[in-house]
Formats: C-alpha cells, structure tokens, sequence
C-alpha cells in the first residue's frame, strides 16, 4: 500500500537484536507489553527513504527509529 499523508516507507539497513526481546515473548515480559505470536518484533534500527509523504524527508534520506522487524516498514507521524 502506498504511503499515506505523513507516511514514509522505509527500507532497513540495521536493526538492533537486543537480549531483551527474549523477555518480551515469555510470559512475563517485564516493564512492556509482551510481543505475541504474529505481531511485529518491536525493535530499533536504521532504514532509507523509498517514498515520503511526509514535509522534510525524501527518498534517500537516512531515518532512526522504532521500525519494527521488517524489510520494508511504513511509519506515521
């Protein structure tokens, strides 16, 4: 699906694999939300703008964030 006002989408370059998302799928996740079966890993990382609909950014463009685990994630302001 194409990106929406104030979307872009991403293509990601790195994520971080942290210790701590061995926690968030057990049965008792700590301090967040466990992540169930099927949801998106939440995780931070680095991608490239593909598209932008969103003022400021334009492909190419670097971004850091929450981009969940995925190839291509969409994010939203």
């Amino acid at each position: 699906m194409p990106p929406q006002d104030g979307d872009i989408w991403l293509e990601t370059l790195y994520l971080s694999v942290d210790p701590a998302m061995r926690v968030w799928i057990g049965d008792n996740p700590g301090y967040v939300e466990p992540v169930a079966i099927g949801d998106v890993m939440r995780v931070g990382g680095i991608g490239r703008v593909v598209k932008s609909r969103y003022d400021g950014l334009q492909p190419g463009d670097l971004v850091q964030g929450r981009l969940g685990w995925k190839s291509h994630p969409t994010l939203s302001d």
